[in-house]
């Protein structure tokens, strides 16, 4: 039996606390990245000119745009942070959008931090300010994250444009500091910074930053459309092992690049933890298993925060407990012997392709490979899946004949 199929091991899953949970007080935002993981349909599509949807018969989630619009007033938001405190989260985030532009942020944060909940705050850091800071030092916040590489389209496409903004950035990180935040930096590792990641790094610590965390951009979200045009090149591939090589090097525990082995050509898909790290509650209060799960619309609320007890849809839910299993799983999924590893691949992403979300991440190589895999069987070609470990787990390599 799969660990993660073990019934004693999902109860423990449930009867758990929560890793994370995520309050998205609004989806308002100035910047309009184009890699933003806020539902697609929010806003005016927000693609690169040329770049155009993987397919032309892409399926549209299946959303209610009044969502969008409609933002829970202050009072719902600290009924709702009422009902998290009770579930006790290893982590509790407040995010947007651009939280900064509600002017209730401070009542919100001083009410989480009144229960406990240890907030921390992420931003764009395109508003800031010493007078904010401070208000929310006193409000009882202490961390916070800044993503440096927060940037809309007429920014990314110039890079004169996009260097200023990126300074502006690291004022803010110096604001923050100046306060007394301890202050996390995040950068992404998409084509419009990868030459400038170094500099980047640089001026951040600096600045003061406690710690910098390279990544790779997620594929929900605006992110989906867009990703052909950001994602890296395999000659910017290769340039990870030295970039980390030197960062580390330089900068010791300061520096920490998140799944880069992710952005690799070959390997199995991103992994899902949908159900098993925390939830998600949009601006209305309604509640999503992930990150990534918002831009689905409502095909993957799993009730709302306002109505609805957060502790028993975390233990009852009937999604959430089928997205923490593998029994949903189909081929080439079922039979693969790192199910376990990837759990199916982005949920999020299967679902924009097939409208199903539980059929097999079409990126996986695995997957693709399917159909080719199934005419070689059928000349009679015997083949076996190779498997390699790299030191950082198993890695799927691919398809690849033996002789006969």
């Amino acid at each position: 039996m799969s660990p993660l199929t073990n019934p004693e091991l999902l109860d423990t899953i449930r009867n758990s606390p929560p890793y994370i949970v995520s309050i998205e007080v609004t989806y308002r935002c100035p910047m309009g990245c184009l890699y933003c993981h806020n539902p697609s349909n929010l806003l005016r599509a927000r693609s690169y000119e040329g770049v155009r949807s993987i397919t032309c018969n892409m399926l549209i989630p299946r959303t209610y745009d009044r969502r969008y619009s409609r933002e829970l007033d202050t009072y719902d938001w600290l009924k709702i942070i009422h009902k998290i405190s009770q579930l006790k989260p290893y982590n509790f985030i407040i995010s947007g959008g651009e939280p900064l532009l509600r002017k209730d942020l401070y009542i919100i944060v001083k009410e989480a931090s009144n229960l406990n909940l240890k907030p921390i705050l992420l931003t764009s850091g395109s508003i800031y300010s010493r007078e904010f800071a401070q208000k929310l030092k006193e409000a009882g916040l202490n961390r916070i994250r800044i993503n440096v590489s927060s940037h809309g389209m007429f920014n990314i496409v110039n890079p004169d444009r996009l260097k200023r903004t990126i300074y502006e950035r690291v004022k803010a990180i110096e604001i923050y500091k100046e306060a007394g935040f301890y202050v996390q930096v995040g950068i992404l590792y998409i084509k419009p910074y990868i030459d400038m990641i170094e500099d980047i790094v640089e001026k951040c610590l600096n600045a003061g930053a406690d710690l910098v965390e390279i990544h790779h951009m997620a594929r929900y979200g605006h992110g989906f459309y867009n990703y052909h045009f950001l994602k890296p090149t395999y000659s910017d591939v290769e340039k990870l092992e030295p970039l980390r090589e030197s960062l580390v090097t330089r900068y010791g525990k300061k520096i920490f690049l998140q799944l880069i082995e992710t952005l690799l050509p070959v390997i199995s898909p991103i992994q899902t933890y949908g159900g098993l790290i925390g939830l998600v509650i949009a601006p209305d209060g309604s509640i999503f298993p992930s990150e990534e799960a918002p831009a689905m619309g409502d095909v993957a609320i799993l009730g709302n925060a306002l109505v609805d007890d957060i502790r028993e849809v975390w233990i009852s839910n009937t999604l959430l407990n089928r997205l923490r299993c593998l029994e949903w799983l189909c081929e080439p999924c079922r039979s693969c012997a790192i199910k376990t590893e990837c759990r199916g691949g982005s949920r999020f992403i299967a679902y924009m392709h097939t409208g199903n979300l539980f059929s097999p991440d079409p990126t996986c190589p695995l997957v693709a490979n399917q159909q080719e895999l199934q005419e070689k069987e059928s000349d009679q070609a015997t083949w076996r899946l190779w498997i390699r470990d790299d030191g950082h787990g198993l890695k799927a390599g691919g398809y690849v004949s033996k002789v006969p």
